[in-house]
């Protein structure tokens, strides 16, 4: 591969990573990404245009036409050969016809610069993954029988601080399942060799409940991992999951004084370090540390009580809620209402109607019911004078 190819193939891996990071965990998958240097519509010249051949869940594909990043998607043709033109180019692009215009630019050559077949690559990955799996086996069975069938490399640094382990010397650490004993494993990797990490208990399926703080601490789950992991601290604990396409899912696990369970999630193998544990995140839970969890599970009681398995609250500022010593921020619409609630309605300051909110409403309500029912006290108190 010469010095122009290998370019090229940095251009498309790159914009693949982007566009993988902008899905996240959505339905779609993509299944082919071509890169044109030059690319001509309607008579209408552009630069360095992705075209993105997407597969949902159902096996419906559509195409995605993005100009320079995954954040410019200027031309979209749905599973029904419906075609969608960003607002600001179709007045000057009229109607386009995406499959003419690719066979068009194609017949010159040199304006399709390159081809990532991503099925390919996932089919290269797994076949890597299966090799580390034969090896831990067959370094591991020198010790014991064992059956590997899952591994995943953790790549995120500061699960060595929130384990309260030491990997120094390790050239790569992760999670192996063994199905002989029905249960997963700490393993690292020392001079090319794997072995058992020290510490670390096997661990077995669970029925215990953990409360999840996303890598972005923007959301709330409560759910039921696969497996808990016991280490040398009897306070910290590693949650794994499998998830839905097969992949273990590691994440550390404080256990506070309450007996709640908080998870924190880091980034594994083949994921990019933006896509997972903030750093801002990280800096708050350590300057916290266990008392700011406490804190902020105890402010968020009622909540986490009324949280069915598997439920989800969006949009919780866990990183400067932990720092507000747990207590919830409301938003900017949410202080509007608030403020002209107490005024126009409670008749009374807004820090004494906030503190009627915080003690007095179900703080799993909806922010406008809660505070009608603060409307409710502050009137009873009122005529209680």
């Amino acid at each position: 591969m010469n010095k122009q190819e290998q370019n090229i193939m940095l251009i498309l891996s790159s914009f693949a990573e982007e566009l993988e990071e902008k899905l996240g965990e959505s339905i779609e998958q993509i299944e082919r990404i071509k890169y044109y240097e030059k690319f001509q519509i309607n008579g209408i010249d552009f630069k360095d245009i992705f075209i993105t051949e997407q597969k949902d869940v159902d096996g419906n594909i559509s195409y995605h036409v993005y100009s320079s990043n995954t954040s410019r998607e200027i031309i979209r043709v749905n599973s029904d050969g419906q075609t969608e033109i960003s607002p600001e180019l179709k007045k000057f692009l009229g109607e386009v016809d995406l499959e003419e215009s690719m066979l068009e630019n194609e017949r010159e050559g040199a304006k399709l610069r390159g081809v990532s077949e991503k099925v390919k690559d996932k089919e290269i990955e797994k076949n890597q993954e299966e090799k580390v799996e034969e090896q831990i086996q067959q370094d591991l069975s020198k010790e014991q029988d064992l059956e590997i069938s899952y591994y995943r490399e953790i790549k995120d640094n500061n699960f060595d601080d929130r384990t309260k382990s030491n990997f120094n010397g390790c050239q790569e650490k992760g999670i192996a399942f063994d199905k002989k004993t029905n249960s997963f494993m700490m393993v690292v990797k020392i001079n090319g060799q794997f072995q058992r990490a020290e510490g670390f208990e096997l661990a077995k399926p669970t029925m215990k409940t953990v409360i999840s703080l996303d890598e972005k601490g923007e959301k709330v789950e409560k759910k039921i991992p696969h497996a808990l992991m016991k280490t040398k601290d009897t306070n910290k604990e590693v949650s794994i999951t499998i998830g839905q396409y097969g992949y273990i899912e590691a994440a550390t696990v404080d256990r506070i004084a309450c007996g709640e369970r908080i998870e924190i999630q880091h980034e594994e193998s083949g994921e990019t370090t933006q896509g997972r544990t903030e750093r801002t995140l990280m800096s708050s839970i350590k300057a916290e540390g266990v008392e700011g969890l406490h804190n902020w599970a105890h402010e968020h009681e009622e909540l986490i009580e009324g949280m069915e398995k598997d439920e989800t609250i969006e949009k919780e500022d866990i990183e400067d809620e932990i720092s507000n010593g747990g207590k919830h921020i409301y938003t900017n619409e949410e202080e509007k209402l608030i403020e002209e609630a107490a005024k126009n309605r409670a008749k009374m300051s807004v820090e004494g109607f906030k503190k009627i909110l915080e003690e007095e409403t179900q703080k799993n309500e909806d922010i406008e019911q809660r505070i009608d029912e603060a409307v409710e006290v502050a009137e009873e108190q009122s005529r209680g004078k």
